[in-house]
């Protein structure tokens, strides 16, 4: 008896809190035990008296926060939309490479594990505050790759010539196709991967349209009239 008088007043203590969660930390937490706990992990806070299973082996966090994507060293960041006050006549390439220095890479990661739309010059996605990742029982217990929510998440494929072309056109200066180059490597394995997409479908690489087959290939003859 006692327990159906206390039944309402924990269903009232906790619908308000569920109220102010966001759908995705729910979804996650709706069948953990420590519900507001979980809730608070999932968000980027921190609890002083909770112990992370991965931490106690001397690992790392295999989970970030919502919205969030994993950044290295046990630190996920905050995915955050950017965008240049002027319209700029350059490629996205030059364009978020001259805003962002060496974090520019983080718009390709970020578009790569599907956490936003393809970068463009006025309009593109970072990361901004840091967060410790947390541990996810459900994923992996290692560490997440680059720009993932989670050890759940599979690596990132490296974009096509097709794909990310457009990133590099219309002009790319000397040093930040550098850049790219180098950090495309490090992040997809693929080497000169930004001069290979700035050059792909140029002119200077296509053959005469009689010859696409390797073949000298015959005009169509036309009567004379």
């Amino acid at each position: 008896m006692k327990h159906l008088l206390l039944l309402p007043l924990l269903l009232g203590l906790t619908s308000p809190v569920q109220a102010r969660v966001d759908p995705e930390v729910h979804k996650l937490c709706k069948g953990a035990k420590d519900y507001l706990g979980c809730v608070k992990a999932q968000s980027g806070e921190s609890r002083s008296n909770s112990i992370n299973p991965l931490q106690t082996i001397g690992a790392i966090g295999n989970r970030c926060p919502v919205r969030h994507a994993y950044a290295g060293g046990g630190q996920c960041g905050e995915v955050v939309k950017k965008s240049f006050g002027l319209a700029l006549i350059a490629s996205p390439a030059n364009a978020i490479a001259l805003q962002e220095g060496q974090k520019a890479i983080d718009a390709i990661g970020i578009w790569r594990a599907g956490l936003s739309e393809k970068p463009r010059n006025r309009r593109f996605y970072g990361l901004g505050k840091l967060t410790t990742a947390v541990f996810d029982p459900q994923c992996p217990a290692k560490e997440p790759a680059l720009y993932t929510k989670s050890s759940c998440d599979e690596q990132p494929k490296a974009p096509t010539l097709s794909e990310i072309g457009y990133f590099f056109k219309p002009l790319t200066q000397k040093k930040p196709l550098k850049y790219w180059n180098e950090e495309l490597e490090k992040l997809y394995g693929v080497k000169n991967l930004a001069t290979d997409a700035k050059n792909y479908g140029s002119s200077k690489n296509r053959k005469p349209a009689p010859c696409l087959s390797g073949k000298p290939r015959p005009y169509p003859i036309v009567a004379a009239i």
